[in-house]
């Protein structure tokens, strides 16, 4: 594939993924369904012009979804380090109890000395997987 094709690509992409947002707030809005905090802003920078009101939303909610994947995919990231920085491969005999694994862990490196039992569940789960 060429640079060129690619850079083409790469904007279909980015114009598709742009889309996302909008169809999602096109159907929140056929069903009735607003974010309250969004629609009060709108009113405030529409200056009581109704068509620039809904304007004003799309774009906020469209934003607003845009922030919540942002904030998801940093959160998958930082998971994604985290299990990609534990210790690999644990005995087999500390897997059978959150304090075993705390044990062990604890020992691999004292950052991990102090989590909690919802932290250790989940790097439990990844060891199983």
């Amino acid at each position: 594939m060429s640079l060129f094709s690619k850079l083409k690509l790469s904007s279909v992409e980015s114009r598709k993924s742009d889309e996302r947002p909008y169809a999602v707030v096109a159907s929140e809005m056929e069903q009735g369904i607003r974010n309250s905090a969004l629609w009060i802003k709108a009113i405030a920078e529409a200056n009581g012009n109704d068509e620039k009101q809904i304007s004003s939303y799309i774009k906020l909610r469209v934003q607003s979804l845009k922030d919540d994947l942002d904030l998801i995919q940093s959160e998958l990231k930082k998971k994604k380090d985290f299990v990609n920085a534990l210790p690999h491969n644990p005995p087999q005999n500390v897997l059978g109890s959150l304090g075993s694994l705390r044990y062990w862990l604890a020992q691999q490196n004292s950052k991990y000395k102090n989590m909690t039992d919802v932290e250790l569940q989940e790097i439990l789960e990844e060891y199983r997987d």
